[in-house]
């Protein structure tokens, strides 16, 4: 995404899963393709540490799993409606 650069606190906020850190949607789209890629690194590093790699896949997992039941519950509000 040309002339958008995120500052360190939003690719941090990107990788613990965080929402509305970016500004537009496209920003946000851009922070977690920005995510992606640096997790491809580490997987692509031979010295990660696998507990970190780990943790750090346990982390992305929950906030998975947090987006899901957030979901869930928003589509159980619309169909309520």
């Amino acid at each position: 995404m040309a002339g958008f650069q995120p500052t360190p606190e939003q690719l941090r906020a990107a990788r613990e899963g965080v929402r509305s850190v970016a500004t537009t949607p496209e920003q946000d789209e851009y922070l977690k393709h920005a995510q992606a890629e640096e997790e491809a690194a580490h997987l692509a590093d031979p010295q990660w540490n696998t507990g970190s790699m780990l943790a750090a896949f346990s982390k992305r997992l929950k906030n998975l799993e947090a987006q899901v039941k957030s979901l869930q519950a928003e589509i159980h509000e619309l169909r309520a409606r």
